[in-house]
């Protein structure tokens, strides 16, 4: 592809990710790359294709291969983004929020890889909770940007393609998985990426608020999620009681269930800002003081 179908006043880090491709691949990701960003609209590789001209210079099937037949590794790439944002926006920090949650994309065709018919989460209020297309689990940094605007904003770097057991088309080779179960391999490939004394906090929604994420996450990972109402809760096991003899406690004294925490006249929301430095600010968080816990 022509340099010329690259605009000056924006690039992709060629140095960053040359590793992850092969010298035509690489030309093929920075244009694309490229056009996404600047593409107006709805954005198809069409579309990403006509924005930055690459059609006049070479055949427009040669940016469809890169996706279908190109050697290179989405988890790579999605590392070099990764420690990208962390070396501009993250850079000193202890703590790190990430965001994990799974959408639902649109797309119809007998021939498309994991289609089918599934839930669909941001369906419109009243109407039907179930939507046909793609569904990928994906995991982003939370992020404020001073001088930019006060909400706190997701930056992805890494999914999951999951698919209903009944899809017409599944992945070459690949092994059903639940979306807790894809929730926690990017939980457990994105504490390898960073190091030992940054801790993680993972923001979670009910589906992934399991036994599946919660034990399995590794050392350094901390979760805040939604749980029901009904749950049931036990204190952290007494350090005395497991001197005695026979099986060690598991669980602690039973707690009150959450619908009876917040109907309880004494609890209550004590909501905490987080101070942060500069463009790394972390957003406000709420944490529940129970009546038990005083």
């Amino acid at each position: 592809m022509a340099k010329r179908n690259l605009p000056d006043l924006f690039s992709v880090d060629k140095i960053g990710f040359g590793d992850c491709f092969t010298a035509p691949s690489l030309r093929h990701f920075l244009v694309l790359m490229t056009g996404w960003v600047l593409t107006v609209g709805t954005h198809t590789i069409s579309r990403v294709i006509e924005t930055v001209g690459a059609h006049e210079s070479e055949h427009f099937v040669s940016a469809y291969r890169f996706f279908s037949r190109a050697r290179w590794e989405p988890d790579v790439v999605a590392a070099v983004v990764f420690r990208l944002m962390l070396e501009m926006l993250f850079s000193g920090v202890t703590e790190l929020l990430l965001v994990i949650d799974d959408t639902l994309n649109p797309r119809v065709g007998k021939k498309i890889c994991g289609a089918g018919y599934q839930h669909d989460g941001a369906a419109p209020k009243g109407g039907r909770k179930i939507g046909y297309g793609v569904c990928f689990v994906v995991i982003g940094l939370a992020v404020r940007l001073p001088g930019i605007s006060d909400r706190v904003f997701c930056l992805p770097f890494a999914a999951r393609l999951w698919w209903p057991r009944g899809c017409k088309v599944k992945p070459r080779g690949g092994v059903y998985k639940t979306k807790p179960e894809l929730a926690l391999e990017l939980i457990r490939i994105t504490r390898s990426w960073v190091d030992p004394s940054i801790a993680l906090r993972v923001l979670i929604d009910g589906g992934y608020s399991n036994s599946t994420v919660i034990k399995g996450r590794p050392g350094g990972v901390h979760l805040t999620g939604k749980i029901r109402k009904d749950a049931k809760l036990f204190r952290t096991v007494d350090a005395s009681s497991l001197v005695r003899r026979g099986r060690p406690k598991k669980k602690g004294q039973p707690l009150p269930k959450p619908a009876a925490m917040f109907n309880y006249l004494s609890t209550h929301w004590d909501a905490a800002l987080r101070q942060g430095d500069g463009d790394r600010g972390s957003p406000i968080s709420g944490h529940l003081v129970p009546w038990w816990g005083k």
